[in-house]
């Protein structure tokens, strides 16, 4: 099924990871929307509370639970994910492939945006590719960063993930920005620290997942306002 997503969305989320972005800080949120025709809209921008650092970025606890019952309010699927890289190029670490993992195996359009400014291009919308790099990361074990998955380097067309071939960026479509995070987000790395995150921080890096599977969790919740 196709993905619209409003063209106008980076820029939003752009303006809203700001503070972060000039701090060399990563900012993330979610993309969630709904089906119209057998195809898919994106027509929220959730922006959770969250830690972040040079390197990562990861939904608290209580982020997590207010965008599933945000998402179960409004009827919303987890269409995806986006996220800034400060001071990268615009690819996926292992870490976001593991992320983009926990979305795509519950929602298999489901897409991930990284926006990296100082980077050329300095927009990606990607996804694991199906099923070979799907398979792969959801049978990996490995935590935090790991270098295995970049094996034939770390760009998009690496035979892990790819850019998206199925995402149409409309000018028509408008996107609701829900902020329920803070203007600027805790650090989560002292000064030289070099990006490194507390353990807390560190276990919630994959945050999607974690959220996916604690909405997963709630017999309240039907299959498709998880997908995730």
């Amino acid at each position: 099924r196709r993905l619209h997503v409003p063209r106008k969305l980076t820029n939003i989320f752009l303006d809203v990871a700001r503070p972060n972005t000039l701090c060399n800080r990563e900012t993330c949120g979610i993309l969630a929307g709904s089906l119209v025709r057998d195809e898919l809209r994106v027509t929220h921008l959730i922006v959770p509370k969250q830690t972040g650092s040079s390197d990562q970025c990861a939904t608290t606890d209580e982020g997590e639970e207010d965008v599933c019952m945000f998402q179960v309010n409004h009827d919303l699927l987890s269409l995806g994910w986006i996220h800034t890289h400060p001071s990268q190029m615009c690819f996926f670490s292992s870490v976001d492939l593991h992320t983009q993992c926990g979305y795509q195996s519950m929602m298999d359009e489901a897409v991930g945006i990284v926006l990296a400014p100082k980077s050329s291009p300095s927009v990606g919308i990607f996804r694991l590719t199906a099923p070979s790099g799907l398979a792969e990361v959801q049978q990996c074990r490995e935590k935090g960063f790991h270098p295995y998955h970049q094996r034939n380097g770390p760009q998009a067309g690496n035979g892990v993930y790819a850019e998206s071939d199925h995402v149409v960026l409309s000018d028509a479509l408008t996107v609701q920005l829900v902020d329920r995070g803070d203007e600027q987000c805790p650090t989560a790395s002292g000064p030289g620290s070099g990006g490194q995150v507390p353990q807390q921080a560190a276990n919630q890096a994959a945050h999607p997942r974690r959220r996916a599977a604690a909405c997963e969790r709630d017999p309240g919740m039907s299959h498709e306002s998880v997908s995730a």
